[in-house]
């Protein structure tokens, strides 16, 4: 789980200096989305997922494809 508070929380946030997300924490977010979404994400896309909206374009866009 994520420290920040959801109303805290906005598509610009910065996962590491907004919500403070260590790599540990974000590997953690990204299998929770991979098992609801059902889908895979690539460690090579995880390094570009510096904000909320770069994870939910993603998102979007693989959910798009299938």
């Amino acid at each position: 789980k994520i420290g920040a508070s959801p109303e805290n929380v906005t598509m610009n946030s910065s996962m590491a200096d907004d919500l403070g997300c260590d790599d540990l924490d974000v590997t953690e977010l990204i299998m929770a989305i991979e098992q609801e979404f059902k889908i895979s994400i690539p460690d090579e896309y995880v390094e570009n997922f510096k904000t909320v909206k770069d994870i939910v374009d993603y998102i979007n866009k693989r959910k798009g494809e299938q």
